[in-house]
């Protein structure tokens, strides 16, 4: 409300002050006196400034839903004959107490023509009146409409960001399921990984972006967990540009593709799978993700019968797409014996 009405009172006294400068030189030719020119802009202009002022405290008042464009057309123009009317009055009764201009200017001609062209100012008053009153409401509208979008997509990315924690938890706890019976040592690393990866989770639970250096490291501490899990079928090799570690992302963003490289990998490749992630800085706050592993390409199935499984990639394509609409990436490149993810987000960052 406070907006429309800085923006009401910004054109009201932009458009009466063109319309002051924009008419003196008429009436200076209408009247070839300098002073009488002057007298009746400042005059005509003045009062038309008020009555306008008149005329906005009725229209607030419309229901505009109420009227047809022929009804609202037709009520415009009777309420601007009635405005020129009561100023040609005001006019005539000032003239009358102390006489501004020439006898002329109160002849009936001049008083008939000024009044149509009084008319036709308060027409177009009104109309430009009305025009920016509906496009301030469709902006309202707009407004709302991307709030509640907002709104939606956040909870969309929440429900879809909580889609990803239980896989973790799920392999973690089996890796210590099966470790149960043998050498123990190796399960501290697999509890202290997982302990560390469900501590930055829940840390960043409410934070839709955080820093990729705090990704990555995340990301190694899962990566502890799966190597106790798959002992020597597994080596990772990973690397990330410093000047890239302070860059934006959505949280819980690299752990499906090292899942989905390592659940498919290990299908498919020659012991050991090796798994490669890296994170560089490209020209204009670019950013490449890569994660490659050793093996082909197996297209990816439904969930399997535990729960788990099966929406890793496509969860990911859904959030990017919600968070970079048409500022992002993510291509599959299947060659020789090596399947490579890239995510390419452009991230506005100085």
């Amino acid at each position: 409300m406070l907006s429309r009405t800085i923006s009401f009172w910004r054109c009201q006294l932009i458009g009466w002050t063109i319309c002051i400068f924009a008419t003196f030189p008429l009436k200076f030719a209408i009247f070839g006196n300098f002073t009488h020119a002057l007298a009746a802009t400042f005059l005509r202009e003045g009062i038309g400034f008020l009555l306008t002022l008149g005329l906005w405290r009725i229209y607030r008042r419309w229901n505009r839903e109420a009227f047809t464009t022929p009804r609202l057309i037709a009520a415009i123009l009777g309420m601007s004959i009635a405005t020129a009317a009561v100023e040609t009055l005001l006019v005539l009764l000032i003239q009358y107490r102390s006489p501004l201009l020439p006898p002329h200017s109160r002849s009936l001609i001049f008083l008939v023509g000024t009044f149509c062209y009084r008319t036709m100012l308060f027409a177009f008053w009104s109309l430009l009146y009305f025009w920016i009153k509906d496009w301030n409401e469709s902006q309202t509208r707009e407004r709302r409409l991307a709030q509640t979008e907002i709104r939606r997509q956040e909870a969309e990315l929440q429900m879809l960001r909580a889609q990803v924690n239980p896989h973790f938890l799920f392999n973690a706890l089996n890796t210590i399921q099966s470790g149960l019976n043998r050498d123990q040592e190796p399960l501290k690393k697999v509890v202290l990984g997982l302990a560390d990866y469900l501590r930055y989770s829940l840390a960043n639970q409410d934070r839709p972006m955080v820093p990729l250096g705090e990704e990555f490291d995340a990301i190694l501490q899962y990566l502890e967990v799966e190597k106790a899990r798959f002992r020597g079928d597994l080596t990772i090799d990973a690397h990330i540009d410093e000047s890239a570690r302070h860059l934006p992302v959505p949280g819980i963003m690299l752990q499906p593709l090292v899942e989905n490289a390592i659940r498919y990998g290990l299908e498919d490749s020659i012991r050991p799978l090796h798994v490669h992630i890296a994170a560089c800085r490209g020209e204009k706050g670019r950013l490449d993700i890569t994660v490659s592993n050793t093996g082909h390409w197996i297209e990816p199935r439904g969930r399997r019968a535990d729960g788990t499984g099966g929406s890793g990639l496509d969860t990911l394509r859904r959030r990017l797409a919600l968070l970079y609409p048409g500022k992002h990436d993510l291509k599959i490149k299947s060659e020789a014996d090596q399947v490579t993810v890239t995510i390419r987000l452009e991230l506005e960052v100085a």
